[in-house]
């Protein structure tokens, strides 16, 4: 299979200049030393920063004008899963179906845990909820650090994926990631810069991702299981 060029090589190149690509460690498609999101991100604003008092507005805003049916998908995004990005394609799926396909994604989450814990706890940012009480946040609250999102991590690292095994469906998938990570807003749980950070995140581990032998082959395997499920 010819290495995939869906995301930007000079993402995966800018991650290679300042830590070597190891081979993953246990289901893992990116190691633990191949990614230090402390050095990719720039740092988040400071609470006493302008920045953050707009996006506490935007988060009020929000709070003040977010209809029922955007809480409903909020809350049920908050499950960190391709079938939440699947809802897009042409017909309901659910792991049953996809059993191979569900087990790729599922070492996907695995490889942004650690990552990310990393960076939330060295940027140590404060979620909004915890400086502007007026926010009453619809999701379940968070101990962890608020940048970058997790979620939006997930779901870029994902959607990104997913569209590369079913490119007819590009568009949809990557307005669905927005939308995923937007739901991190409506639930009142992340700023703007939050969820940015997580899709550079995101987008950066697919990259590095994709030149993996071992994802190579998976991949291939899930598209396949995938695509005669859709009808492709």
């Amino acid at each position: 299979m010819r290495p995939m060029r869906a995301v930007s090589c000079a993402v995966a190149l800018v991650l290679c200049l300042w830590a070597p690509v190891a081979h993953p460690e246990g289901p893992h498609f990116v190691s633990q030393q191949a990614v230090n999101f402390l050095l990719l991100l720039a740092p988040p604003p400071s609470p006493r920063d302008p920045r953050t008092t707009a996006e506490l507005d935007e988060l009020r805003r929000m709070r003040a004008t977010r209809s029922v049916e955007r809480v409903k998908l909020a809350k049920a995004d908050v499950e960190e899963t391709v079938f939440r990005l699947m809802t897009v394609l042409d017909r309901p799926l659910t792991p049953e179906q996809l059993p191979k396909t569900t087990a790729f994604f599922k070492k996907l989450t695995e490889d942004v845990e650690f990552p990310t814990q990393v960076a939330k706890k060295g940027f140590a940012r404060p979620r909004p909820y915890a400086v502007a009480s007026d926010l009453e946040p619809v999701c379940p609250l968070s101990d962890s650090g608020a940048y970058p999102s997790g979620h939006t991590t997930v779901g870029y690292y994902m959607g990104v994926v997913l569209a590369a095994m079913v490119p007819e469906k590009r568009e949809a998938i990557f307005a669905r990631m927005q939308e995923y990570a937007e739901s991190r807003l409506y639930c009142g749980v992340h700023y703007r810069s939050d969820i940015e950070a997580g899709r550079i995140a995101g987008t950066a581990l697919a990259a590095l991702a994709m030149n993996n032998p071992d994802f190579q082959r998976e991949f291939v395997v899930a598209r396949g299981e995938l695509r005669a499920v859709l009808g492709y």
